[in-house]
């Protein structure tokens, strides 16, 4: 093996990590290391041309929306594009995660805690970043116009907007029973009502009928909210009201949670049918009860 290559194998050794040596008492022979330091060489190269955004582009694709979806689309194509340039466009500069949210209710994460920026999309992948509303699509063109009036041009476009949440009915005002499976502001409004709720109070978790998006969701809301009153709020208790005929996911597990570990603060009831939804931030007597009606909809 020649010198100067084991110098270079040393420095993108030290540099980025890409290999892993052999382990103690063991050596790999002269040709594997060779070939080590030419997938490495490899790599680097890649990961600098996928830095850039190609000054060529053999096709443009225009991604609207970053979320978890359109984020993961604009990332892949450009790393098994071939020399694809993606503008991903979103409203805004910084996307909270809707996954581990739940967590922010108990206060075993902060809503800080799940942002996160593009700047990795941009200086590791080159995906340019467009923050921008969206005012009219043509699809025939390929044309995207932002609400600023500028108009962006593509081969392709791709759709990631995200989803609505249906109103629900006889509740006016969606802040006074926040669903928070979006993370952000309700998700601080509920945190902020469950602290507020005092031992011996109810929470009221309801389950629309399938299908809805990610039905694992509110079971797992369901556990960590029981295991969070018993720690915080004593002799409280949440009811579970299911529209489904049976849980959905898992259930084996979760039952054995709801009958067994969370027995004792836990009521889950199933086939129930909500007519309407009646807030009542305060009870006789002064007493508060957080009803956290769960809205997990599908779109």
């Amino acid at each position: 093996m020649q010198r100067r290559n084991f110098l270079g194998l040393g420095t993108l050794l030290a540099s980025s990590s890409l290999l892993t040596l052999p382990g103690c008492g063991g050596g790999g022979s002269d040709a594997d290391i060779e070939a080590d330091l030419m997938q490495a060489q490899a790599d680097e190269h890649t990961a600098r041309a996928l830095a850039v955004s190609p000054a060529s582009p053999k096709a443009r694709v225009i991604v609207i929306g970053g979320g978890m979806a359109g984020a993961t689309f604009a990332k892949y194509m450009r790393m098994w594009g071939d020399a694809v340039e993606v503008t991903l466009v979103e409203r805004s500069s910084v996307y909270t995660s809707n996954i581990m949210s739940s967590m922010v209710l108990t206060g075993q994460r902060t809503l800080a805690s799940l942002n996160y920026k593009y700047d990795t999309l941009r200086t590791k992948y080159g995906v340019k970043t467009v923050f921008a509303e969206v005012r009219a699509i043509d699809p025939v063109l390929a044309r995207v116009t932002l609400a600023s009036g500028a108009v962006l041009t593509a081969d392709r476009i791709v759709l990631a907007p995200g989803i609505e949440f249906d109103p629900v009915a006889g509740l006016t005002d969606p802040n006074l029973m926040p669903h928070a499976w979006k993370a952000g502001p309700q998700t601080t409004l509920l945190t902020n009502q469950l602290n507020a709720m005092p031992a011996g109070g109810t929470v009221v978790l309801t389950i629309p009928k399938a299908p809805y998006r990610c039905p694992p969701g509110p079971y797992e809301r369901a556990c960590l909210l029981a295991d969070w009153l018993k720690l915080k709020k004593p002799r409280s208790k949440i009811i579970v009201l299911d529209a489904n005929p049976d849980i959905l996911v898992e259930k084996d597990n979760f039952m054995s949670a709801f009958l067994g570990l969370h027995g004792s603060v836990l009521e889950y009831r199933n086939n129930v049918t909500r007519k309407r939804e009646k807030p009542r931030p305060s009870g006789r007597g002064g007493r508060a009860q957080a009803r956290a009606a769960s809205r997990w909809l599908g779109g």
